[in-house]
């Protein structure tokens, strides 16, 4: 897939993902937001050691946000 693609599918499904959580239907927005990690918004023919940090930072913190959302939908539903 293409770049310019990918980073509207990523940038949707992260919308979505926020109109998800605030309207209540918190574990539907954690799947959007794992969903938006498939559609990585930039070049995807580059290794992930040789990107610039801070896409490497961007890709970390909502792999981060991800597991935390996570976790917390996981606690509120016990």
């Amino acid at each position: 897939m293409n770049t310019p693609f990918n980073r509207y599918l990523y940038g949707g499904f992260v919308v979505l993902a926020v109109v998800m959580l605030t309207t209540g239907n918190w574990m539907t927005g954690v799947s959007n937001i794992g969903i938006a990690l498939l559609f990585d918004p930039f070049d995807t023919k580059q290794p992930f050691n040789e990107r610039p940090k801070w896409q490497q930072a961007w890709l970390v913190v909502h792999v981060c946000v991800l597991f935390a959302a996570l976790g917390y939908g996981l606690y509120k539903e016990v």
